[in-house]
Protein backbone atom coordinates (compact mmCIF):
# COMPACT_ATOMS: atom_id res chain seq x y z
CA UNK A 1 0.00 0.00 0.00
CA UNK A 2 2.67 2.40 1.13
CA UNK A 3 4.79 3.32 -2.36
CA UNK A 4 5.02 6.96 -1.06
CA UNK A 5 6.87 9.48 1.38
CA UNK A 6 5.29 11.32 4.25
CA UNK A 7 6.96 14.04 5.85
CA UNK A 8 5.68 15.04 9.74
CA UNK A 9 6.49 17.66 11.32
CA UNK A 10 6.01 21.24 12.19
CA UNK A 11 7.42 23.68 8.95
CA UNK A 12 7.49 20.76 6.54
CA UNK A 13 6.35 22.91 3.88
CA UNK A 14 9.04 24.29 3.61
CA UNK A 15 11.15 20.89 2.33
CA UNK A 16 8.95 21.00 -0.87
CA UNK A 17 11.60 22.32 -2.74
CA UNK A 18 14.29 20.24 -1.83
CA UNK A 19 11.97 16.63 -1.73
CA UNK A 20 11.23 17.79 -5.57
CA UNK A 21 14.08 18.85 -6.36
CA UNK A 22 15.15 15.52 -8.57
CA UNK A 23 11.52 14.98 -10.07
CA UNK A 24 10.59 14.63 -13.80
CA UNK A 25 6.92 16.59 -13.46
CA UNK A 26 6.80 18.36 -16.96
CA UNK A 27 4.45 20.88 -15.05
CA UNK A 28 2.33 20.60 -11.82
CA UNK A 29 -1.06 21.54 -11.47
CA UNK A 30 -2.34 22.79 -7.78
CA UNK A 31 -6.09 22.62 -6.73
CA UNK A 32 -6.76 24.59 -3.68
CA UNK A 33 -10.21 25.91 -2.23
CA UNK A 34 -10.61 29.70 -2.07
CA UNK A 35 -9.81 29.08 2.22
CA UNK A 36 -6.40 27.65 1.13
CA UNK A 37 -5.43 29.88 -1.34
CA UNK A 38 -3.35 32.00 0.32
CA UNK A 39 -1.19 28.95 1.26
CA UNK A 40 -0.20 28.94 -2.54
CA UNK A 41 2.61 31.03 -2.22
CA UNK A 42 4.56 28.47 0.26
CA UNK A 43 3.82 26.13 -2.54
CA UNK A 44 4.24 28.47 -6.26
CA UNK A 45 7.44 29.69 -5.46
CA UNK A 46 9.61 26.08 -5.06
CA UNK A 47 7.98 24.64 -7.58
CA UNK A 48 8.42 27.77 -9.98
CA UNK A 49 12.18 27.33 -8.84
CA UNK A 50 12.33 23.96 -10.23
CA UNK A 51 11.52 25.43 -13.44
CA UNK A 52 8.39 24.13 -14.43
CA UNK A 53 5.41 25.55 -15.55
CA UNK A 54 2.72 25.99 -12.27
CA UNK A 55 -1.08 26.30 -12.78
CA UNK A 56 -3.75 26.87 -10.22
CA UNK A 57 -7.33 26.19 -9.44
CA UNK A 58 -9.77 27.27 -7.05
CA UNK A 59 -12.53 25.48 -5.97
CA UNK A 60 -15.65 26.74 -3.86
CA UNK A 61 -15.60 26.09 -0.28
CA UNK A 62 -17.88 23.35 1.65
CA UNK A 63 -18.97 20.02 0.65
CA UNK A 64 -21.04 21.74 -2.09
CA UNK A 65 -17.99 21.62 -4.03
CA UNK A 66 -17.06 17.73 -4.36
CA UNK A 67 -19.00 17.19 -7.32
CA UNK A 68 -18.62 15.80 -10.46
CA UNK A 69 -19.41 19.59 -12.31
CA UNK A 70 -16.11 20.32 -10.10
CA UNK A 71 -14.52 17.28 -11.39
CA UNK A 72 -15.10 18.34 -15.01
CA UNK A 73 -14.22 21.85 -14.17
CA UNK A 74 -10.81 20.57 -13.73
CA UNK A 75 -10.34 18.13 -16.16
CA UNK A 76 -11.64 21.43 -18.19
CA UNK A 77 -8.48 23.46 -16.97
CA UNK A 78 -5.84 20.69 -16.77
CA UNK A 79 -6.89 20.29 -20.60
CA UNK A 80 -6.34 23.95 -21.41
CA UNK A 81 -3.30 24.59 -19.60
CA UNK A 82 -1.63 21.51 -21.58
CA UNK A 83 -1.48 18.96 -18.42
CA UNK A 84 -0.23 15.54 -19.59
CA UNK A 85 0.70 12.30 -18.25
CA UNK A 86 3.88 13.47 -16.52
CA UNK A 87 2.58 16.46 -14.84
CA UNK A 88 2.19 16.58 -11.13
CA UNK A 89 -0.79 17.32 -9.37
CA UNK A 90 -0.94 18.88 -5.86
CA UNK A 91 -3.79 18.90 -3.71
CA UNK A 92 -3.84 21.86 -1.28
CA UNK A 93 -6.33 21.74 1.58
CA UNK A 94 -8.66 20.07 3.66
CA UNK A 95 -10.95 16.59 2.94
CA UNK A 96 -13.16 18.03 -0.10
CA UNK A 97 -10.07 19.31 -1.62
CA UNK A 98 -7.78 16.25 -1.23
CA UNK A 99 -10.81 13.68 -2.08
CA UNK A 100 -11.63 15.57 -5.68
CA UNK A 101 -8.24 16.15 -6.28
CA UNK A 102 -6.97 12.95 -5.64
CA UNK A 103 -10.31 11.83 -8.01
CA UNK A 104 -9.45 13.92 -10.58
CA UNK A 105 -5.97 13.26 -10.21
CA UNK A 106 -7.01 9.18 -10.83
CA UNK A 107 -8.80 9.91 -13.48
CA UNK A 108 -6.97 12.50 -16.04
CA UNK A 109 -5.54 10.80 -18.67
CA UNK A 110 -5.88 7.25 -16.61
CA UNK A 111 -3.79 8.65 -13.77
CA UNK A 112 -1.25 11.11 -12.85
CA UNK A 113 1.12 11.39 -10.34
CA UNK A 114 -0.80 13.25 -7.08
CA UNK A 115 0.98 15.22 -4.06
CA UNK A 116 -1.20 15.76 -0.94
CA UNK A 117 -0.53 18.79 1.57
CA UNK A 118 -3.68 19.10 3.78
CA UNK A 119 -4.22 22.08 5.85
CA UNK A 120 -6.74 20.62 8.43
CA UNK A 121 -6.47 18.64 11.08
CA UNK A 122 -9.21 16.28 9.42
CA UNK A 123 -7.25 16.03 6.34
CA UNK A 124 -3.92 15.88 7.90
CA UNK A 125 -5.10 12.72 10.36
CA UNK A 126 -7.55 11.16 7.75
CA UNK A 127 -8.70 12.44 4.27
CA UNK A 128 -5.42 12.94 2.66
CA UNK A 129 -4.34 9.12 3.58
CA UNK A 130 -4.90 5.57 2.71
CA UNK A 131 -5.54 6.31 -1.11
CA UNK A 132 -9.35 6.74 -0.82
CA UNK A 133 -10.66 9.25 -3.34
CA UNK A 134 -14.52 10.32 -3.93
CA UNK A 135 -17.12 12.74 -5.42
CA UNK A 136 -20.52 13.12 -3.46
CA UNK A 137 -23.62 11.78 -5.88
CA UNK A 138 -27.18 12.58 -5.90
CA UNK A 139 -27.45 13.45 -2.10
CA UNK A 140 -25.18 9.97 -1.41
CA UNK A 141 -21.48 10.96 0.41
CA UNK A 142 -18.31 9.49 -1.34
CA UNK A 143 -20.61 7.05 -3.91
CA UNK A 144 -18.27 8.02 -6.47
CA UNK A 145 -14.68 7.11 -6.18
CA UNK A 146 -11.34 5.73 -6.70
CA UNK A 147 -7.85 4.25 -5.43
CA UNK A 148 -4.79 6.35 -5.97
CA UNK A 149 -2.05 6.84 -3.56
CA UNK A 150 -0.13 10.40 -3.96
CA UNK A 151 3.56 10.08 -4.26
CA UNK A 152 4.45 12.38 -1.46
CA UNK A 153 1.86 13.74 1.28
CA UNK A 154 3.50 16.50 3.14
CA UNK A 155 1.91 17.11 6.99
CA UNK A 156 2.61 20.75 8.19
CA UNK A 157 1.58 20.99 11.80
CA UNK A 158 2.40 24.69 11.92
CA UNK A 159 -0.42 25.56 9.27
CA UNK A 160 -2.82 24.54 11.78
CA UNK A 161 -2.47 27.83 13.56
CA UNK A 162 -5.05 29.62 11.35
CA UNK A 163 -7.74 27.14 12.19
CA UNK A 164 -10.61 27.99 14.49
CA UNK A 165 -10.96 26.05 17.73
CA UNK A 166 -14.05 23.98 15.85
CA UNK A 167 -12.57 23.06 12.61
CA UNK A 168 -9.52 21.67 14.91
CA UNK A 169 -12.01 20.05 17.33
CA UNK A 170 -13.49 18.10 14.30
CA UNK A 171 -10.51 16.73 13.41
CA UNK A 172 -9.59 15.66 16.65
CA UNK A 173 -12.57 13.09 16.20
CA UNK A 174 -10.95 11.63 13.50
CA UNK A 175 -7.84 11.21 16.01
CA UNK A 176 -10.35 9.73 18.74
CA UNK A 177 -11.81 7.53 16.33
CA UNK A 178 -8.15 6.43 15.36
CA UNK A 179 -7.25 5.63 19.08
CA UNK A 180 -10.75 3.70 19.69
CA UNK A 181 -10.05 1.48 16.74
CA UNK A 182 -6.30 0.23 17.84
CA UNK A 183 -5.01 1.70 21.07
CA UNK A 184 -5.83 2.22 24.78
CA UNK A 185 -2.59 3.68 25.27
CA UNK A 186 -3.02 6.13 23.06
CA UNK A 187 -6.73 6.85 24.05
CA UNK A 188 -5.12 7.53 27.89
CA UNK A 189 -2.36 9.65 25.92
CA UNK A 190 -5.13 12.14 24.43
CA UNK A 191 -6.84 12.08 27.84
CA UNK A 192 -4.06 12.98 29.81
CA UNK A 193 -2.88 15.70 27.32
CA UNK A 194 -5.73 17.49 26.11
CA UNK A 195 -5.14 20.72 27.03
CA UNK A 196 -1.82 20.64 25.58
CA UNK A 197 -2.99 19.30 22.19
CA UNK A 198 -6.14 21.45 22.03
CA UNK A 199 -3.52 24.41 22.24
CA UNK A 200 -1.76 23.13 19.48
CA UNK A 201 1.41 23.22 22.02
CA UNK A 202 4.62 20.93 20.18
CA UNK A 203 5.66 18.61 20.42
CA UNK A 204 2.36 16.64 21.83
CA UNK A 205 0.34 17.86 18.57
CA UNK A 206 2.79 16.11 15.77
CA UNK A 207 3.10 13.42 18.02
CA UNK A 208 -0.48 12.95 17.68
CA UNK A 209 -0.98 13.61 13.86
CA UNK A 210 1.78 10.91 13.92
CA UNK A 211 0.17 8.21 15.92
CA UNK A 212 -2.89 8.68 14.20
CA UNK A 213 -1.62 8.08 10.86
CA UNK A 214 0.83 5.32 11.78
CA UNK A 215 -3.01 3.60 13.16
CA UNK A 216 -4.58 4.10 10.02
CA UNK A 217 -1.68 3.43 7.85
CA UNK A 218 -1.28 0.03 9.22
CA UNK A 219 -4.70 -0.61 8.86
CA UNK A 220 -4.64 0.18 5.03
CA UNK A 221 -1.63 -1.51 4.62
CA UNK A 222 -3.49 -4.97 5.01
CA UNK A 223 -6.31 -4.01 3.10
CA UNK A 224 -6.17 -1.37 0.59
CA UNK A 225 -8.95 -2.39 -1.56
CA UNK A 226 -11.22 -2.01 1.68
CA UNK A 227 -12.14 -6.15 0.99
CA UNK A 228 -11.69 -6.54 5.25
CA UNK A 229 -10.20 -4.83 7.97
CA UNK A 230 -10.15 -1.46 7.07
CA UNK A 231 -14.01 -1.42 7.70
CA UNK A 232 -12.87 -0.41 10.94
CA UNK A 233 -11.68 2.99 10.28
CA UNK A 234 -15.47 3.48 9.54
CA UNK A 235 -16.05 3.76 13.07
CA UNK A 236 -19.24 6.29 13.23
CA UNK A 237 -19.09 7.44 9.93
CA UNK A 238 -22.25 5.61 8.67
CA UNK A 239 -24.04 7.01 10.94
CA UNK A 240 -22.38 10.41 10.87
CA UNK A 241 -22.86 10.26 6.93
CA UNK A 242 -26.28 9.86 7.70
CA UNK A 243 -26.73 12.66 9.92
CA UNK A 244 -24.26 15.10 7.53
CA UNK A 245 -26.83 14.28 4.32
CA UNK A 246 -29.91 14.41 6.25
CA UNK A 247 -28.97 18.10 7.75
CA UNK A 248 -27.86 19.07 4.35
CA UNK A 249 -23.94 19.33 5.30
CA UNK A 250 -25.09 22.61 7.12
CA UNK A 251 -25.55 21.72 10.91
CA UNK A 252 -22.19 19.88 11.82
CA UNK A 253 -18.93 19.77 10.79
CA UNK A 254 -17.79 16.14 9.62
CA UNK A 255 -15.32 15.77 12.97
CA UNK A 256 -18.77 16.83 15.08
CA UNK A 257 -21.36 14.24 13.00
CA UNK A 258 -18.16 11.34 13.47
CA UNK A 259 -18.16 12.06 17.35
CA UNK A 260 -22.22 11.71 17.47
CA UNK A 261 -21.57 8.85 15.10
CA UNK A 262 -19.50 7.14 17.67
CA UNK A 263 -21.67 7.95 20.19
CA UNK A 264 -24.15 6.15 18.45
CA UNK A 265 -22.23 3.06 18.08
CA UNK A 266 -21.14 2.94 21.63
CA UNK A 267 -24.27 3.12 22.27
CA UNK A 268 -25.79 0.68 19.77
CA UNK A 269 -23.22 -1.97 21.25
CA UNK A 270 -24.11 -2.02 24.84
CA UNK A 271 -27.48 -2.02 23.53
CA UNK A 272 -27.10 -4.95 22.05
CA UNK A 273 -25.30 -6.54 24.82
CA UNK A 274 -21.39 -6.57 23.21
CA UNK A 275 -19.86 -3.87 25.53
CA UNK A 276 -20.44 -2.56 29.05
CA UNK A 277 -21.82 1.09 29.64
CA UNK A 278 -18.07 1.83 30.40
CA UNK A 279 -17.39 1.76 26.51
CA UNK A 280 -19.96 4.40 25.50
CA UNK A 281 -18.86 6.57 28.72
CA UNK A 282 -15.57 6.38 27.88
CA UNK A 283 -15.72 7.65 24.53
CA UNK A 284 -18.72 10.49 26.03
CA UNK A 285 -16.10 11.60 28.17
CA UNK A 286 -13.60 11.96 25.60
CA UNK A 287 -15.67 13.46 23.20
CA UNK A 288 -16.52 16.11 25.63
CA UNK A 289 -13.43 16.93 26.78
CA UNK A 290 -12.51 17.66 23.27
CA UNK A 291 -15.35 19.92 23.20
CA UNK A 292 -16.99 17.34 20.62
CA UNK A 293 -21.26 16.95 20.60
CA UNK A 294 -22.39 13.64 21.78
CA UNK A 295 -26.41 14.08 21.49
CA UNK A 296 -28.19 14.62 18.07
CA UNK A 297 -30.90 18.07 17.68
CA UNK A 298 -34.77 16.63 17.79
CA UNK A 299 -34.30 14.73 13.97
CA UNK A 300 -36.67 12.21 12.32
CA UNK A 301 -34.98 9.28 12.68
CA UNK A 302 -36.54 7.49 9.71
CA UNK A 303 -35.17 9.63 7.52
CA UNK A 304 -31.31 8.99 9.39
CA UNK A 305 -31.98 5.34 8.82
CA UNK A 306 -33.26 6.02 5.14
CA UNK A 307 -29.95 7.52 4.44
CA UNK A 308 -28.30 4.18 6.20
CA UNK A 309 -29.55 2.11 4.02
CA UNK A 310 -27.52 4.09 0.96
CA UNK A 311 -24.76 3.69 2.50
CA UNK A 312 -21.83 2.14 0.51
CA UNK A 313 -20.58 -0.65 3.10
CA UNK A 314 -23.74 -2.66 3.20
CA UNK A 315 -24.43 -6.11 1.43
CA UNK A 316 -27.45 -6.29 -0.12
CA UNK A 317 -30.00 -4.30 2.06
CA UNK A 318 -28.62 -4.87 5.33
CA UNK A 319 -27.02 -2.24 7.38
CA UNK A 320 -23.42 -2.92 8.68
CA UNK A 321 -21.89 -0.94 11.15
CA UNK A 322 -19.05 -1.18 12.90
CA UNK A 323 -19.27 -2.43 16.74
CA UNK A 324 -17.06 -2.55 19.56
CA UNK A 325 -16.65 -4.47 22.69
CA UNK A 326 -14.01 -1.98 24.58
CA UNK A 327 -10.96 0.54 23.40
CA UNK A 328 -9.06 -1.11 20.99
CA UNK A 329 -11.66 -4.00 20.13
CA UNK A 330 -13.84 -3.28 17.48
CA UNK A 331 -15.59 -5.38 15.14
CA UNK A 332 -17.91 -5.25 11.87
CA UNK A 333 -21.55 -6.04 12.18
CA UNK A 334 -24.09 -7.39 8.87
CA UNK A 335 -27.49 -6.95 9.23
CA UNK A 336 -27.80 -4.89 12.28
CA UNK A 337 -31.61 -4.62 13.59
CA UNK A 338 -32.88 -1.82 11.90
CA UNK A 339 -35.28 -1.23 15.39
CA UNK A 340 -31.97 -1.68 17.83
CA UNK A 341 -30.67 1.56 15.59
CA UNK A 342 -33.85 3.74 15.72
CA UNK A 343 -34.29 2.90 19.58
CA UNK A 344 -30.64 4.26 19.41
CA UNK A 345 -31.10 7.68 17.63
CA UNK A 346 -34.56 7.96 19.99
CA UNK A 347 -32.29 7.60 22.68
CA UNK A 348 -29.48 9.99 21.17
CA UNK A 349 -32.07 12.48 20.43
CA UNK A 350 -32.21 16.07 22.79
CA UNK A 351 -35.59 17.37 23.70
CA UNK A 352 -36.55 20.20 21.90
CA UNK A 353 -36.45 22.41 24.96
CA UNK A 354 -32.48 20.79 25.87
CA UNK A 355 -31.86 21.59 22.26
CA UNK A 356 -33.15 25.38 22.76
CA UNK A 357 -31.07 26.08 25.70
CA UNK A 358 -28.12 24.26 23.76
CA UNK A 359 -28.41 26.86 21.15
CA UNK A 360 -28.96 29.60 23.75
CA UNK A 361 -25.75 28.40 25.22
CA UNK A 362 -23.84 28.54 22.34
CA UNK A 363 -24.84 32.17 21.16
CA UNK A 364 -23.92 33.56 24.99
CA UNK A 365 -21.13 31.40 25.89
Amino acid sequence: MNGYQSVVTSGSIKQLHSLLLLSQYSSFFVVCDRNTASFLPHIRHPLISLGHPVHTFVLPTGEEAKTIDSAIDCWNAMTQEGVDRSSCLIALGGGVVTDLAGFVAATYMRGIALINVPTTLLGMVDAAIGGKTAIDHAGNKNLIGSFKNPKLILIDSSLLSSLPAREIASGLAEVIKAAVIASPIFFDNLTQHASKILALQEPWLTQTIQQAIEIKEEIVANDYLDKGNRALLNFGHTFAHAIESTTHYTMFTHGEAVAIGMCCAANLSNLLGYATEHFLHSIETMCNQYGLPTLLPPLDSDKIIEKMYKDKKNRGEKITLVLGENIGKLFVAQGVDEQAIKQVLQQRTMSTTSYGQTLIKSVYK
